[in-house]
């Protein structure tokens, strides 16, 4: 996460000391904002066609709280998947799928 906001700011730095400079981001480059090519055309084809299929598995305390913060922030498009030895935790996780494991081992309260 570090190196991200660091390219960001690096990027930010070079654009504000050479404005007249072109960014190397693809959402300021000027062919994007003229007219659609041929390749453009056949790119949004595909692209329209692509269905992405995102799992988020969260395992354990830790796990179980990061798909909480997720539901939190709103995220969409991810189907969310808890998985968890403690049965109280898992109930108040908000995820679409809760699996409860250790069941016998365990009696639901947790292995830690």
């Amino acid at each position: 996460m570090e190196s991200i906001v660091n390219d960001a700011l690096r990027r930010v730095k070079r654009e504000n000391d050479f404005p007249n400079e072109k960014s190397e981001s693809i959402g300021n480059n000027k062919q994007n904002t003229a007219d659609p090519t041929d390749e453009d055309l056949e790119l949004e084809k595909v692209l329209k066609g692509i269905k992405t299929n995102i799992i988020v598995v969260g395992c354990g305390g830790s796990g179980c709280n990061t798909i909480n913060r997720m539901m939190d922030e709103g995220i969409e498009g991810a189907r969310m998947i808890a998985i968890n030895t403690d049965a109280q935790h898992l109930l108040n996780t908000r995820a679409n799928k809760k699996v409860l494991i250790g069941k016998k081992c365990t009696k639901g309260f947790g292995a830690g």
